[in-house]
């Protein structure tokens, strides 16, 4: 689904006339929280996204609260992103408020998931700043990065894949710097018994494995999505463009170099490699010019290898170096919701909680 940019110009509800009922939507939904059906007020503000699955917009509930408001169209009695955002609470990770289900005919349903609302996606960041021939500096990317790692550490451990990271799909509140991963429709618990399927993620962010139909991945190709978006930031353009798979595959040869063979048998391709010439593996440093720290380019190239295994986890990737510079006294104070880990997130991996973790 793309996202058409919310200018937020009317955030306001100031010009709403809270007595005249007529334009306001009387609708019986489930509260994500209780699992209890409520009756919900709300009106539309406006439309922010459309895709041919259905439509993204801004609403105003009569409680005066902001929600953003996906509707979904589709054929099955229940949808798996439900399910799959029910299960989900976590700092990082958009939250949903309110579901509910109709029957429109048929074998069609429509889905209304009503989630917490965020202004601006990275993709816009990144336009505005190619706009104004900008750059992006390493410390916001770095804060942005930090915060979809954290997300992804909460989802991986559930073993579920977020499947479609892209700066598009990365909610931003520019003024606190929080991040928020948004759009679980692709998301799949990659335990389930269910068919893994290679076509997902948006291809420029798609993991080389996918490309090569491997149907045993992991968790890890959301790594690689996150490694996309980085070097989007850093360049202010798509860092691998291709126009189909194997000129996917072609762009990434010409930044990485071409894989190894131990690579390309860790990869478990089900379709050949046949991409000539084979220029030796490089470190992606070799993009970017010099102005770029080696320490941003150092995670960049870890999250881009084509074995998966290779790939850091999300919460062993915060423990890199680049993210020292935000582990400072006075970032506890100005961005304090980077280091208010849960004590789940403390379990995770004890070994690394003594550098992640800033007494005030």
């Amino acid at each position: 689904m793309d996202l058409i940019e919310d200018d937020n110009s009317e955030s306001s509800a100031s010009s709403i006339d809270f007595q005249d009922l007529t334009d306001w939507i009387v609708e019986q939904v489930i509260d994500a929280n209780t699992n209890k059906h409520v009756k919900l007020i709300y009106r539309y503000r406006k439309y922010i996204a459309q895709g041919s699955f259905g439509s993204v917009s801004r609403i105003l509930t009569f409680q005066r609260q902001r929600l953003a408001l996906k509707e979904i169209n589709h054929s099955k009695a229940k949808l798996l992103e439900v399910k799959i955002m029910t299960q989900l609470n976590h700092e990082n990770l958009i939250s949903i408020a309110y579901h509910c289900n109709k029957k429109m005919g048929g074998n069609r349903y429509r889905t209304y998931i009503f989630m917490e609302y965020m202004p601006k996606t990275v993709h816009a960041l990144i336009n505005e700043t190619a706009d104004t021939n900008g750059k992006l500096d390493e410390v916001t990317c770095a804060i942005i990065v930090y915060q979809i790692l954290r997300g992804l550490a909460y989802m991986h451990r559930r073993d579920i894949a977020h499947r479609d990271i892209k700066p598009r799909n990365v909610l931003l509140h520019a003024g606190k710097m929080k991040v928020k991963l948004c759009d679980f429709g692709a998301a799949q618990k990659i335990t389930d018994a269910a068919e893994r399927i290679t076509y997902v993620c948006s291809r420029w962010y798609r993991a080389p494995e996918l490309l090569l139909r491997n149907k045993n991945y992991d968790c890890k190709v959301d790594l690689w999505s996150v490694g996309c978006v980085l070097g989007e930031m850093l360049l202010l353009r798509p860092l691998f463009v291709g126009s189909d798979t194997v000129d996917q595959l072609a762009a990434i040869r010409d930044v990485i170099g071409a894989p190894t063979e131990e690579e390309l048998i860790a990869m478990q391709p089900t379709c050949q490699y046949n991409l000539y010439p084979k220029p030796k593996r490089r470190h992606v440093c070799s993009a970017f010019d010099a102005t770029v720290a080696q320490s941003i380019l150092d995670l960049l190239d870890s999250l881009l290898q084509y074995d998966s295994a290779k790939r850091p986890s999300p919460w062993t990737a915060l423990a890199e170096p680049v993210f020292d510079t935000l582990r400072t006294k006075d970032n506890v104070t100005t961005y304090p919701h980077l280091f208010n880990f849960t004590q789940e997130e403390l379990e995770y991996n004890p070994d690394i909680n003594k550098k992640l973790v800033i007494v005030k």
